[in-house]
């Protein structure tokens, strides 16, 4: 688990936990102290949000400087919980080579801006559509990206990583270049 994600987390339950202790007739004093937890609990969780503004160095480097990137169409339904499906755990509806230096940078720069621009919005479910794939160094990156939802996660060598939030807005991209290459596109979701 993200560790920023896990100070929070632990933020929240000492907060709650001081919250329920403390009685009706606490002193000014501890309320005080409770204004103070809280206010460092709401810049703990603002600064653990900032964290999704990019990708990870690694993970940038990997999408970059790759001989090797695919864009994968991907079912949202999972085929096992145990990520070890066609892609993670998500069936593979296509897959193509993403070499041309002009529609890579396009797709690349379309993905780093739909993170950049997220607000931090997301969904509960994860249904992705789409996926990244980078062999780079010795490693493979996987990247699986649920526009529906707002979010994505990444692994290394099936190894999951933090996810991560972003916009909508590269989905226009990804599909134009897995349709321009004649690979099916999941069904939308149906709201």
């Amino acid at each position: 688990m993200n560790e920023k994600r896990r100070r929070v987390q632990v933020a929240i339950k000492c907060f709650l936990l001081e919250t329920c202790m403390n009685s009706p007739l606490a002193t000014q004093t501890s309320q005080s102290k409770l204004i103070v937890r809280f206010i460092t609990l709401f810049l703990v969780a603002l600064l653990a949000g900032c964290s999704t503004k990019r990708l990870p160095p690694e993970l940038q480097t990997a999408l970059r400087e790759t001989n090797s990137l695919q864009l994968h169409s991907l079912d949202p339904t999972p085929t096992s919980r145990d990520r070890k499906g066609p892609f993670q755990c998500w069936q593979d509806l296509g897959s193509t080579d993403v070499s041309a230096p002009a529609v890579r940078t396009k797709l690349l720069d379309a993905f780093d801006n739909g993170i950049a621009d997220s607000d931090g919005s997301a969904a509960l479910c994860f249904n992705p559509r789409h996926g990244l794939r980078a062999i780079y160094d010795g490693k493979t990156y996987d990247v699986v990206i649920c526009f529906e939802c707002l979010q994505g996660t990444w692994f290394v060598d099936d190894v999951e990583m933090p996810g991560f939030l972003l916009t909508r807005s590269p989905q226009t991209v990804f599909d134009t270049i897995l349709t321009d290459a004649s690979i099916p596109l999941a069904p939308s979701a149906t709201h």
